[in-house]
């Protein structure tokens, strides 16, 4: 079968995480990769990529050292089926091969596996695309919106557009990612779930460009957006709402239901990359919502409202993990077609849960 490697790896406390291994990426405590909480591993403790169909992997010099089926590795070896490379108390593992899927796998939608926030890396993370496979013993989409911010903010890879030089200065930033998507990719299994995975980018992105924002980078079913108006972020976070309640992203028993945070602040633009707290305030405030709501900062509801134009929830003061203090959040209560408020139940107020 041709087609995309995966990875498994098994983290001390928990796992597994499914990678696909669509570029090349480190793992280690502190690096441009996969975070991992393991006191036996160095900070850059070793790198993983793609060789066609095959996985090699390299030990970055690292102080505890790689085994790679029970042996010592000196420089980089394969990852091949049934071998098993220990890294600390990390195992990784040869996962199976995906196909390519176009709508993943090529331009603004190249996809891998994390977010972190920038300053805040999230541990137990992946920079790879997710494969189909449920992330058992941990919170899939905490790590998926954590990863699409990290990515931009730590130079963990080119963006897939070049950035404009008028990126840096104040923006409104949105995230947003698929409620469930490793269970629904279960569920649904392979073909099904890039189905919805393809109208899914289609969709935002269709969105992203009416509403004159810009597709900062994309992972998996994780999305990093900009905006210079914080009112085309709401009006375009409305309309992707709007779209999601089509019964074309409807199955019997699943349905795509995508959450969204958004903030507006400061950024700074070095290298084709963004810096800066509001990054992270943004990726944070998108972790707290559940699917089919939109959640906003006290600063970008700020910013909107005396327009009169939309309508929010009253604001709740939060904890945003990794960020001192409280921080305020609201609820965009966007009108789906049938002129409700989503779903008709709590979300229609505000629900903030913990990161």
């Amino acid at each position: 079968m041709q087609g995309i490697p995966t990875v498994e790896i098994h983290p001390p406390d928990g796992g597994p995480l499914c990678i696909v291994v669509n570029r090349r990426f480190e793992l280690g405590r502190e690096c441009d990769g996969v975070l991992i909480d393991d006191a036996m591993l160095s900070r850059r403790h070793l790198a993983i990529q793609s060789v066609g169909d095959q996985v090699t992997i390299e030990d970055l010099g690292s102080r505890n050292g790689t085994l790679l089926g029970g042996s010592p590795l000196a420089g980089t070896g394969v990852l091949g089926p049934g071998v098993e490379a220990v890294a600390g108390q990390t195992r990784i593992r040869r996962g199976e091969l995906i196909a390519a899927k176009p709508a993943v796998a090529e331009g603004s939608r190249t996809a891998h596996r994390e977010t972190v926030a920038p300053g805040s890396p999230t541990r137990t993370s992946g920079t790879g695309e997710a494969a189909p496979s449920p992330v058992s013993g941990r919170d899939a989409r905490s790590t998926m919106i954590e990863a699409v911010a990290h990515d931009v903010a730590s130079k963990a890879g080119s963006l897939a557009d070049s950035l404009p030089d008028t990126t840096g200065g104040t923006l409104t930033f949105l995230f947003s990612d698929i409620e469930s998507s490793t269970q629904m990719a279960e569920a649904l299994g392979d073909n099904v779930w890039f189905d919805h995975l393809r109208r899914h980018n289609d969709l935002i992105e269709n969105q992203v460009r009416a509403h004159r924002g810009r597709v900062i980078k994309s992972i998996g079913d994780g999305y990093m957006v900009t905006f210079n108006s914080a009112g085309d972020a709401i009006r375009c976070a409305t309309a992707v709402q709007k779209g999601f309640e089509s019964p074309e992203f409807r199955t019997p028993g699943q349905q795509v239901r995508v959450r969204m945070g958004l903030h507006t602040g400061e950024a700074v633009e070095a290298g084709g990359d963004l810096f800066g707290l509001h990054v992270n305030v943004a990726a944070r405030v998108a972790n707290q919502a559940a699917g089919g709501q939109v959640l906003v900062s006290g600063l970008t509801r700020a910013i909107t409202e005396p327009s009169g134009d939309f309508s929010f929830g009253p604001e709740s003061q939060v904890e945003l993990k990794g960020l001192s203090g409280t921080h305020g959040v609201s609820e965009l209560r966007w009108q789906q077609a049938g002129g409700e408020t989503p779903s008709g139940d709590s979300r229609a107020t505000t629900v903030v849960r913990p990161d």
